[in-house]
C-alpha cells in the first residue's frame, strides 16, 4: 500500500483546512461581514462543504489504490514513486470529473470546469504537503536513529 494511503488522515485534515479557508475566506472577503450579518450559521455551510470535497478526494484515492493492487500492474508495484504519481493523477481526473459533472447541473460547463480544477489544486496542495512532511520525519527519524 502507498505511503500517501497510510497517511490518509493527514491528507484529510489538511485537505478540509485548505478548503474551509479559502472558500470561508473568499466568502468573507466578498462580503465583508458574513459572520457579522448572519452569525454562525454560514461557518457550518462553509465547513460542510469543504468536509465532502476533502472526504471525496481521500476515498478517491483510497479507492485508487484499491484499484492499483486489484489489478496487480507490475510497473506500478516496483517503483513507488511512481505509484504515488499514478495514484494522484488517477484520483485527481475522477475527482475533477466528479465536481464538473456536479456543477455543471446548475451553470455552464466552462465554469464548471474552472471551478472543479481550481478544488482540484487545493487537492494537490495538499497531498504535496503531507508527502514533504512525511519525506521530513523519515529524514529526523534516520537522524536519531544513528
Amino acid at each position: 500500500m502507498s505511503r500517501l494511503i497510510r497517511r490518509w488522515r493527514a491528507v484529510l485534515f489538511v485537505d478540509f483546512t485548505l478548503k474551509f479557508s479559502i472558500f470561508y475566506g473568499g466568502a468573507v472577503l466578498i462580503s465583508l461581514g458574513v459572520i457579522i450579518v448572519e452569525g454562525m450559521r454560514p461557518v457550518i455551510y462553509f465547513a460542510g462543504l469543504a468536509a465532502s470535497l476533502a472526504a471525496l478526494n481521500v476515498v478517491l484515492l483510497v479507492l485508487v489504490s484499491r484499484m492499483f493492487v486489484w489489478c496487480r500492474c507490475q510497473v506500478l508495484m516496483w517503483n513507488s514513486a511512481l505509484q504515488v504519481a499514478a495514484l494522484v493523477i488517477c484520483a485527481t481526473a475522477i475527482f475533477d470529473a466528479i465536481v464538473t459533472a456536479v456543477l455543471s447541473l446548475r451553470g455552464s460547463l466552462q465554469w464548471a470546469v474552472d471551478s472543479s480544477l481550481f478544488i482540484s489544486v487545493t487537492n494537490l496542495v495538499s497531498i504535496v504537503v503531507v508527502l514533504l512532511f512525511d519525506a521530513a520525519l523519515r529524514i529526523v527519524c534516520r537522524r536519531i536513529e544513528r
